[in-house]
Formats: C-alpha cells, sequence, structure tokens
C-alpha cells in the first residue's frame, strides 16, 4: 500500500487536503473525502524531486563506460551457436 495526497472538491470543506493509504492499482480513482463524503481529487506528488543516483556505476559517472573485460551473456549464446534472444 503506498500514501497519496487528496484534495477534496468540496470548498466549503473545512479540511481541504489529505493523505490515503491505498493499493498501487487505485491510485488514479477518486476517493470519497471522510469530513463531508464528496469526491477527493489525487494531486500531484514531489516525491522524485530530489531523486539523484550517487555512486560508481551510475549512468553519470561511467555506466556507459567499457567493460570490465568479462564476455557478456549474449556474446556467450552467439559463441555456442545459439540465439541468445530467441
Amino acid at each position: 500500500m503506498a500514501t497519496y495526497r487528496y484534495a477534496c472538491t468540496n470548498e466549503e470543506c473545512e479540511e481541504r487536503e489529505f493523505i490515503f493509504r491505498r493499493p498501487m492499482d487505485e491510485h488514479d480513482q477518486p476517493a470519497p473525502c471522510p469530513q463531508c463524503g464528496t469526491s477527493c481529487e489525487r494531486l500531484a506528488t514531489d516525491f522524485c524531486k530530489n531523486f539523484a543516483l550517487k555512486g560508481g556505476g551510475w549512468y553519470n559517472s561511467g555506466y556507459t563506460g567499457k567493460s570490465n573485460g568479462g564476455a557478456s551473456w549474449a556474446n556467450e549464446a552467439r559463441k555456442a551457436g545459439k540465439d541468445p534472444f530467441a
């Protein structure tokens, strides 16, 4: 279960924003307001706003560089006369 922020669409509702724990497959479905019962709309989240991959091995620090010299599984399959993507 994930947590999502929702805003009540009823302007007369006292509290406008709520946090609901819902299954991920229901994240786009409207949720009922716990105070007035009208539907709430999900708010955009800023979860990935400060997300960054750091450390060795990621794209910006060498992931696309030369391999460590070992043969890949696809090359090994080709050497054995097999199609690696079949």
